[in-house]
């Protein structure tokens, strides 16, 4: 089930408890940010924006959160779109340095199984690059890579989701088990 618009406030409520000034106490202005970040959050679950603000709040070292950085831990595109561009610009740079054969343990090293992955699927295009359209190749393979790289992502932060609740399910259990040996 999608968050709610009061959910948004009890998020923006417990970020005030840490970031003071998150509400301002100004109805207009407090509705606003309600709005603002009710409308970036409406696509997510409570329970994955409240993982969300747990990852931050490990994280956050200064300044007050913005609904930005709860959006690129719950979909970390914009650095993937980097990531890809800076992907596809390494296998032209690297193709040309090393060759096509011997450039994959520098792919699989500065980019892992994703990376190395792409490039195995992608060498004879990269062979045939000087004569080919090189704007082109690098936005496919920018695609692809981002692409795959999404799928790990999401899948990662998933595996993270549900580690964290399995503990907070173990914790409450015990908790339970405790309670009911007090009594």
């Amino acid at each position: 089930m999608n968050i709610t618009r009061d959910e948004v406030k009890q998020v923006l409520m417990i970020l005030n408890n840490e970031f003071d000034g998150m509400l301002k106490g100004e109805p207009t202005q407090d509705t606003l940010k309600i709005d603002m970040w009710y409308m970036q959050l409406q696509d997510f679950s409570y329970n994955q924006v409240l993982q969300a603000i747990k990852i931050l709040l490990s994280s956050k070292v200064y300044g007050k959160p913005n609904v930005s950085d709860l959006m690129e831990i719950l979909i970390p595109t914009g650095k993937q779109q980097n990531l890809g561009i800076e992907y596809a610009n390494d296998l032209i740079d690297l193709q040309k340095k090393y060759g096509t054969e011997r450039m994959g343990s520098y792919v699989y090293d500065k980019y892992g199984d994703v990376g190395y992955e792409i490039y195995e699927q992608n060498k004879r295009e990269l062979r045939e690059l000087l004569m080919s359209d090189i704007p082109t190749f690098k936005a496919q393979i920018r695609d692809v890579f981002n692409s795959r790289n999404e799928r790990v992502q999401i899948k990662e932060q998933q595996e993270l989701l549900n580690s964290t609740n399995s503990l907070e399910n173990n914790a409450n259990l015990l908790e339970d088990n405790e309670n009911e040996d007090n009594d």
